[in-house]
């Protein structure tokens, strides 16, 4: 397979399928990478030999799921499977792996990174303690799972930090508060094990994070989960001046999914009465006695529906009414919802700001 031209490619590779044809010094423009292994055998990473000569390549997305046997079990192991690739040029990384370990040896190898996200399932670190503290000082935006990963970096420039909010999980709240940063974004998916999701449970985690950040910019970036975990959130901020008190701009990214709500699913912007509650904490989060006063609310929603449901329509609708009229609401939705847009421009000439 021989890839020519002046025009950015990207490719996406599963190992054992695509990879059978591609030879060494074939990737002269390509800028960005995906590799997959369906895990049917051993590790396919030392598949990325074939790209050591990318000279173009700044994106680079790695899932591995092979069976653990099939995963080298040392850094030198790692190292002597992967030292032809040229990691210095990637600008963009993230490591879809079972440990987190490997993550480390991967962001080691990458001093020019601006963006790292570490989606590794495993925080094993048996034996590899003593590894030291690796500094980056250009990475802007990082992701991660795992408390141990967490406490073996540190990102001086880093301007955007997202971690899983855990409730009861202390090693990782604790490890995100050594990353302050402009913007902060939480994940709640209820597919990750812990206890329930109530206010007594996150208190404590989100005060230990907030202690540490002067974020102006909070997301909540809602997985398979209620609006019920919003509210719980919005309104253990509003009641605590102390929490986010930079706070200017909330960010609320949701999930609507066909063909029905469901626990299983996702449920969110799902009734009037959501949205009457949702207005009367952003009452409250704009008056808290804070340094920064919240003046942006942000709804960011992903619809796998090919058309807006009327329960989004008449969540907005209640919204508008009930909002504070200080402050300023934006709303976005994927462009394929031309209903919907053609609905907000009807009650308001930017489709995007309420």
């Amino acid at each position: 397979m021989r890839l020519v031209g002046g025009t950015p490619l990207c490719l996406k590779v599963i190992f054992g399928v695509l990879i059978s044809g591609v030879t060494v010094n074939d990737f002269p423009v390509l800028e960005r990478l995906r590799l997959f292994n369906p895990g049917t055998g051993g590790s396919g990473l030392h598949h990325l030999r074939s790209f050591s000569n990318a000279p173009q390549l700044k994106t680079l997305f790695i899932s591995d799921t092979a069976t653990p046997a099939g995963f080298p079990t040392t850094r030198q192991e790692l190292r002597a499977i992967t030292s032809p690739f040229e990691w210095g040029s990637l600008s963009h990384l993230t490591i879809d792996m079972d440990f987190s370990w490997m993550s480390y040896t991967f962001f080691k190898s990458c001093p020019n990174l601006f963006s790292f996200r570490d989606l590794s399932r495993q925080d094993n670190w048996s034996g590899k303690e003593d590894w030291p503290v690796l500094r980056h000082p250009c990475l802007r935006v990082l992701h991660s799972n795992n408390p141990s990963f967490l406490h073996r970096i540190r990102c001086t420039a880093l301007e955007e930090f997202s971690i899983p909010l855990v409730p009861g999980e202390e090693a990782l709240s604790r490890a995100a508060a050594l990353f302050p940063a402009r913007s902060l974004t939480f994940i709640l998916d209820n597919r990750i094990p812990s206890r329930p999701f109530i206010e007594t449970n996150i208190q404590s985690a989100i005060k230990r994070i907030s202690r540490h950040q002067c974020s102006t910019r909070l997301c909540l970036d809602v997985r398979r989960a209620s609006f019920r975990h919003i509210l719980v959130l919005c309104k253990l901020i509003a009641a605590h001046s102390t929490i986010f008190p930079y706070m200017s701009h909330l960010v609320l990214r949701l999930r609507h999914q066909a063909p029905a709500c469901s626990e299983d699913s996702v449920c969110l912007l799902s009734s009037p009465a959501d949205a009457s509650a949702l207005g009367i904490i952003m009452y409250e989060l704009q008056i808290r006695n804070s340094p920064e006063r919240l003046n942006l609310v942000t709804f960011e929603v992903l619809c796998s529906m090919k058309k807006c449901p009327d329960c989004v329509k008449d969540f907005i609708t209640q919204f508008r009414q009930l909002k504070p009229s200080t402050l300023n609401v934006e709303f976005f939705m994927p462009s394929q919802l031309s209903v919907f847009f053609i609905y907000l421009l009807s009650v308001d000439s930017d489709p995007r700001r309420l």
